[in-house]
């Protein structure tokens, strides 16, 4: 589903308070991550957080196109990663060993 119908289908339940809402666009986006993984046969954590930093670009798109509709912040930016973060601390160990391992390349 695009970032557009997305808005169109959530913007007003959680721009009225409805938290089941904010949750159901967080179970689907994270239903995307789960197919996007499957369908590009990911297998290791570095892939997965790749998927993951993806869809929360479209969760930033989402964000700002509620924002332009609603002529307020709605949803956070970077939400959908950091609702992860705190469902799966190890996704921070993760990146950082990432981080670092990539910093080691450049040197």
């Amino acid at each position: 589903m695009k970032a557009k119908e997305y808005v169109e289908k959530y913007c007003e339940k959680i721009a009225a308070g409805d938290n089941s809402a904010m949750r159901e666009l967080f179970l689907d986006l994270s239903q995307e991550v789960v197919s996007l993984c499957k369908s590009r046969n990911v297998r290791f954590a570095k892939g997965q957080i790749s998927v993951i930093k993806e869809i929360n670009e479209k969760w930033n798109a989402i964000a700002r196109k509620m924002k332009k509709e609603k002529g307020e912040d709605i949803l956070r930016e970077d939400g959908f990663i950091l609702l992860w973060r705190q469902r799966l601390p190890e996704l921070s160990m993760v990146e950082k060993s990432i981080a670092d391992e990539n910093l080691r390349i450049l040197q």
